[in-house]
């Protein structure tokens, strides 16, 4: 769930996530793409990696370190929520691929469920808002639209 959470952050940093995060000094926050691989899910260092978008190197639990410190409640509440669709869609993502019970899958590598970052949009993630009153001005303030294919 964290190594899709963290392609899905990288797939979304040019739609619009890197204004929505503020954060333009990747230094102590780096994508998962950086490494230089993206052909499959574990293809990245973030699996070693604590200073990668989405850190995944400690057992119990997944760190999303995208966004700039927060300078009001909103943007505490922005964060959360964006962790949460994401968390909630990679959750869903890997049910789906289970269901498929392709080798990989049944191997519990799931290298071939990166196919579901690759091609994700914002309006896939934004049903899974529990704060919209709050993501969706954030998300129209850093110029994402939630129509398919747009940005």
């Amino acid at each position: 769930v964290g190594l899709l959470m963290g392609w899905a952050v990288d797939t979304l940093w040019n739609k619009g996530f890197e204004e929505l995060s503020r954060r333009t000094d990747l230094d102590y926050c780096h994508l998962f793409s950086d490494s230089g691989g993206s052909r499959g899910l574990y293809d990245t260092a973030g699996t070693d990696d604590r200073y990668c978008a989405v850190n995944i190197t400690n057992h119990k639990t997944i760190e999303l370190r995208i966004f700039k410190g927060a300078m009001c409640a909103d943007d505490v509440l922005l964060a959360v929520d964006i962790c949460y669709m994401l968390a909630k869609w990679a959750v869903n993502k890997i049910k789906a691929f289970n269901k498929r019970s392709s080798y990989s899958a049944k191997a519990g590598r799931y290298d071939d469920a990166k196919i579901y970052s690759d091609r994700l949009e914002w309006s896939a993630l934004i049903k899974y808002s529990k704060f919209p009153e709050i993501t969706i001005p954030a998300l129209k303030w850093a110029g994402i639209r939630m129509e398919k294919g747009v940005m």
